[in-house]
């Protein structure tokens, strides 16, 4: 749920601002709440460079993905935007398998498949597929993306834990805000209590999903993280009063049950 909320808001502030001023505001307030939490629990052990590499690599990776979400998200609808952005967990599961050495049953790979199936359906806006939502171009490489740095945050758990490796992941995220900073100096303000709800949420979803892969792999994990769509739709189509046609909504539908049976 923390993660559905915080994609909602933070495509509701891109709305009001841009792109750039709502990441950098929502990150740069999502990395304090981890540093004051990181300096509470002592959670900040020092790294070695392999750790350091790990934690910007997982940066790098979710920051892209989420930059290329909310401009799809700011767009288009974020009713197709989050749904087509969760089956980033399908790529992390490859990852896991193929790198981390993971080794899922026939029944989840289906699962999966079915899963990408049910997202193709979301971005489609007619079945003879004349056309295609214009989300769906913007996030394939946003998934995959998404994907590599949910991978690349899990071997860093592996190396410190979940309370440490979300810290240092969050901590180092200030590096990567800087530049954007710079680019949109010139509206430094923005709509601060959409950017500080979403922190918020994102803290919540991150301690949650760290804790998660702390006992467990990210074949599990990752499926069960991102069934955020359940609630990014439910307050895109409550709050905006978005809508989808019937085919978009078994995708819909089909992609949320592959999710849920991953997580089984």
């Amino acid at each position: 749920m923390g993660w559905g909320t915080g994609d909602f808001l933070t495509a509701r502030s891109a709305r009001k601002t841009n792109v750039h001023n709502a990441w950098v505001w929502t990150y740069a307030l999502a990395a304090l709440l981890w540093v004051a939490f990181g300096l509470a629990q002592s959670a900040f052990q020092p790294l070695s460079f392999v750790e350091l590499v790990l934690a910007l690599a997982a940066g790098l990776g979710l920051s892209a993905g989420d930059i290329l979400f909310i401009s799809a998200a700011r767009s288009g609808k974020i009713a197709v935007a989050s749904p087509l952005f969760s089956l980033s967990a399908v790529v992390a599961m490859a990852l896991g398998v193929a790198i981390l050495g993971e080794r899922p049953g026939l029944l989840q790979l289906g699962l999966a498949a079915l899963a990408l199936c049910g997202g193709v359906l979301i971005g489609v806006k007619d079945l003879k597929l004349r056309s295609l939502e214009d989300a769906a171009p913007i996030l394939l490489p946003g998934i995959v993306f998404h994907g590599i740095g949910l991978t690349f945050f899990k071997v860093l758990v592996d190396h410190l834990g979940a309370w440490s490796a979300a810290a240092w992941f969050q901590a180092l995220m200030l590096a990567y805000l800087i530049p954007f900073a710079w680019i949109n100096r010139k509206q430094v303000r923005g709509p601060l209590v959409e950017n500080g709800a979403a922190a918020l949420a994102y803290f919540v979803g991150l301690f949650g999903f760290a804790t998660a892969l702390s006992v467990g792999v990210i074949s599990l994990a990752a499926p069960v993280a991102n069934l955020f769509p359940l609630v990014a739709v439910g307050l895109a189509v409550l709050v905006y009063g978005e809508k989808l046609q019937r085919h978009q909504w078994a995708g819909l539908l089909l992609a949320i049950l592959a999710l849920v049976g991953l997580a089984l």
